[in-house]
């Protein structure tokens, strides 16, 4: 028995491991990395923008089931595989974040599942 509640959206892909989507404290959210895995299952990487649509997606999706929106993200860390990408994934963060400003980290990593380029975690406050 859990916890905390798992956050599972209604369309979303089935989690490529043993873990939940996001996690409900009450206080909290935290919402697992997201990549571009689309609802059917799909990994929807023809190219970077589309990553970054599919993910920005998943991460609406996880909003909804959790009844937040942008104004509630408190801090979000980027997983890059190529800092050279860093500019158009920091201007489609900007246009998907909006007036909002959350703490941010941004890392380059060897690899993300499924070779994608970009990853993003979520810390959310109610």
């Amino acid at each position: 028995m859990y916890l905390f509640h798992p956050i599972i959206p209604a369309h979303s892909s089935a989690p490529l491991g043993p873990y939940s989507p996001g996690m409900d404290t009450g206080d909290f959210l935290f919402f697992s990395g997201q990549i571009a895995t689309a609802p059917d299952g799909s990994f929807r990487n023809e190219s970077l923008e589309t990553e970054l649509t599919q993910i920005f997606e998943n991460i609406e999706a996880l909003f909804q089931a959790s009844q937040i929106n942008k104004a509630h993200v408190v801090k979000v860390t980027m997983f890059l595989q190529d800092m050279d990408d860093f500019s158009f994934i920091n201007g489609k963060y900007a246009d998907f974040f909006g007036i909002y400003k959350p703490a941010r980290s941004t890392i380059q990593v060897a690899r993300l599942p499924l070779n994608a380029r970009v990853e993003i975690e979520i810390i959310a406050k109610r």
